[in-house]
């Protein structure tokens, strides 16, 4: 398997990113992360917008927190419409949780919370 990009996560956990080709050159499918996204608006006005853009990328775990599992494209692209909505007066966090960080995930009330829907599946 060829690999086009390596990211390393801040705990240590290598993961494949994008450009993943298989031994025919054929590209595959890009891995999805778990994504933990925080928002701290101060104009009303924008708490919609932001809401539901995010609301389409994932769940909402509070109400200024989301979980989402997105490729990086996904990410990319979720983070560059996010930033034309805000202000610099507004604060955005996201982290990404690593597959070895996913597996330490407490819920506690809410289990459902961290479950992986049952839509996808991979094609071995």
């Amino acid at each position: 398997m060829k690999v086009g990009c390596l990211r390393v996560c801040v705990c240590g956990d290598s993961y494949l990113a994008r450009y993943l080709f298989d031994e025919w050159g054929a590209r595959m499918p890009e891995a999805k992360c778990w994504y933990v996204i925080c928002y701290d608006i101060i104009e009303p006005k924008r708490w919609p917008a932001v809401y539901k853009k995010l609301h389409g990328y994932g769940r909402r775990l509070q109400y200024s927190i989301f979980r989402c599992r997105l490729t990086m494209r996904q990410m990319e692209r979720l983070h560059w419409e996010l930033e034309a909505i805000l202000t610099s007066e507004d604060r955005l966090l996201i982290v990404r949780v690593c597959e070895s960080c996913e597996r330490h995930v407490a819920t506690h009330n809410r289990p459902e919370a961290w479950e992986v829907d049952a839509k996808s599946f991979v094609i071995a």
